[in-house]
């Protein structure tokens, strides 16, 4: 079964969403609904630009996607949490948080019939479906995915300007080996997600450094 007939064997319009960013050390989560409209030409338009997982397309591939959504005047909303707001084990609860946020202003903007959510099932939602892998199953589920890795790359671009070292521009804050070895060179910033092991690692080496510095001994390099 295609994308499409997945998708249009429910009832229109239908809201899809989906998140990124949920194994980075920095930056932060970010999830994406859209709601397609009802024209089939616009479902078959993306379904030539081989929509799919937005992990298993290339960056121009995302970026085209973006672009047609943008341009074709698709609904579609993004919702963030910045990683000083995150808490370890908390990871489920943080996405649907998001999920719900894109979930209201969608309810505001169209009279919704049908919500796919790309995993299991959240609560705080009505008439909304889990998709078990939901971006190789889902047109809707899918361009989610893309919005929200395209808005994401971008801000991580962005701050990588800001914070230099840590190679944001290629590893979007994941843990890349030029990631860890800019945080135990340059230690841990604001966007960095405190919870996560490399982070706290970092942490803890630097606050064993500014006791030692403080107490005047001197300390061997973790």
């Amino acid at each position: 079964m295609s994308r499409i007939h997945f998708d249009r064997a429910y009832r229109l319009p239908l809201l899809g969403m989906d998140e990124v960013g949920c194994g980075c050390i920095a930056g932060p989560l970010v999830a994406a609904g859209v709601v397609l409209p009802d024209e089939i030409e616009c479902w078959h338009d993306l379904e030539r630009l081989n929509v799919r997982d937005s992990k298993q397309m290339t960056e121009s591939a995302r970026r085209r996607v973006a672009q047609f959504v943008s341009e074709s005047g698709i609904w579609y909303h993004v919702a963030t949490l910045d990683p000083w707001l995150m808490k370890k084990g908390c990871l489920f609860d943080e996405t649907t948080r998001l999920f719900r946020r894109i979930h209201t202003a969608a309810t505001e903007a169209h009279l919704l019939q049908t919500v796919l959510v790309d995993g299991n099932e959240r609560g705080g939602m009505t008439k909304h479906i889990g998709v078990v892998k939901g971006d190789d199953l889902s047109m809707t589920i899918a361009v989610a995915s893309v919005m929200a890795k395209v808005w994401r790359d971008k801000f991580m671009d962005e701050l990588s300007k800001r914070y230099g070292g840590y190679d944001w521009a290629n590893n979007k804050g994941y843990p890349t080996e030029r990631h860890l070895t800019g945080l135990r060179a340059r230690g841990v910033t604001r966007w960095h997600r405190a919870h996560t092991k490399p982070v706290v690692r970092a942490l803890i080496r630097t606050d064993g450094h500014r006791r030692a510095e403080a107490s005047g001994r001197r300390v061997r390099p973790l």
